[in-house]
């Protein structure tokens, strides 16, 4: 689980967002997003007595607007391949470590349907790719070996 903001209101109470990544066998990424609201103490109710989920978001790409990545896994050059609905607007690709930390992050105006990354920096590794535009995100895993 990887918290994106953190946020403590006036009355001493935080409010919580972040995502939870599962990556499955086939490649395919769950994508969840989650929004939790804790008292001062920390807590979810008076006295931390039920830890439970406020709210819960889940997100899934239609099939037919997923991105997709090869070679994966890559050794330096990965090539992704947009779906049309990207082809539409510039968007953002973002690189996240198995920890949910922000390692890369590019501005792309799409000139064709497939464009290619180079990633020396990145150590051998398995990576969530994120690519989203203001209408539309699909996260891939994509390994570095």
């Amino acid at each position: 689980m990887a918290f994106a903001d953190f946020i403590e209101k006036e009355d001493g109470s935080f409010v919580l967002t972040g995502s939870i990544f599962q990556v499955f066998e086939s490649g395919v990424i769950d994508e969840n997003i989650l929004f939790m609201t804790l008292d001062s103490d920390g807590c979810f109710y008076p006295n931390c007595e039920d830890l439970q989920l406020i709210t819960q978001v889940h997100i899934a790409p239609q099939k037919e607007e997923q991105l997709k990545t090869f070679p994966n896994p890559f050794s330096e050059t990965l090539n992704i391949q947009l779906p049309t609905v990207v082809l539409e607007k510039d968007f953002l690709l973002e690189v996240y470590n198995n920890v949910g930390q922000l390692l890369f992050s590019k501005k792309i105006k799409p000139t064709s349907d497939t464009i290619n990354i180079t990633f020396p920096f990145l150590p051998k590794r398995t990576y969530l790719l994120k690519v989203s535009n203001s209408s539309w995100s699909d996260t891939q895993s994509i390994i570095k070996q």
